[in-house]
């Protein structure tokens, strides 16, 4: 539907433009993360009323800051400056010369590169929810997971916003990169299922102690 869109003359010849690339991948992630918070109420304010959200934000602001929390946030901005600077054709983040190196494997391997954030990040990401919901594990690490699968989607959904084309290509493109992230993800879910024991006997200690 949006590869048809986007093959009208006016796209084609650049009197309209399609904008919005990057909040293509911005939008998905917030609208979800926002989503699961209110589903599992992991802010514990649902159904309690605006005075008891109230009374939590002014908790928040009240926390002292430690180092933990200024490094956390260094490396939270960190990624949302280079997942935002990586989208897009213009500017933002220089690629890697061991990624391009990648890309012109895959290029030369498979009629149609995979995006890395779909093969890499967004599928295997979505098999370890998967798993995460499956063996009961902590619920802010399935709220992490499904985020990130969430950029996976909103990579396919790019793919198919290059007006210039071919819808078949994109189709391949999507299919390639869904083969990939198979591959990722089961050897991902085979790491996260060895560690999630160890995590679990890690934690009951720590509360023991």
């Amino acid at each position: 539907f949006l590869s048809a869109i986007l093959t009208d003359s006016r796209f084609l010849l650049e009197i309209d433009i399609y904008r919005g690339v990057k909040l293509t991948f911005i939008l998905p992630v917030m609208l979800t993360a926002v989503l699961f918070m209110k589903r599992y109420d992991l802010l514990q304010v649902v159904g309690k009323g605006l005075k008891t959200l109230w009374e939590r934000l002014n908790g928040l602001l009240d926390t002292e800051i430690t180092f933990r929390h200024v490094a956390v946030l260094a490396v939270l901005l960190f990624i949302a400056y280079y997942f935002v600077g990586r989208s897009g054709h213009t500017g933002g983040v220089p690629v890697p010369a061991i990624e391009l190196k990648m890309r012109a494997f895959l290029e030369q391997l498979m009629y149609a590169r995979p995006r890395e954030k779909e093969f890499m990040i967004g599928h295997p990401a979505f098999f370890m929810a998967v798993l995460a919901v499956y063996r009961c594990a902590p619920r802010w690490w399935q709220f992490v997971l499904t985020c990130a699968a969430v950029i996976g989607q909103g990579s396919l959904v790019q793919t198919f916003c290059h007006m210039r084309t071919p819808v078949v290509m994109s189709f391949v493109r999507a299919l390639d990169g869904y083969a990939v992230g198979v591959v990722f993800g089961v050897i991902a879910v085979l790491v996260l299922g060895m560690l999630l024991p160890l995590v679990v006997k890690f934690r009951r200690r720590y509360l023991e102690e």
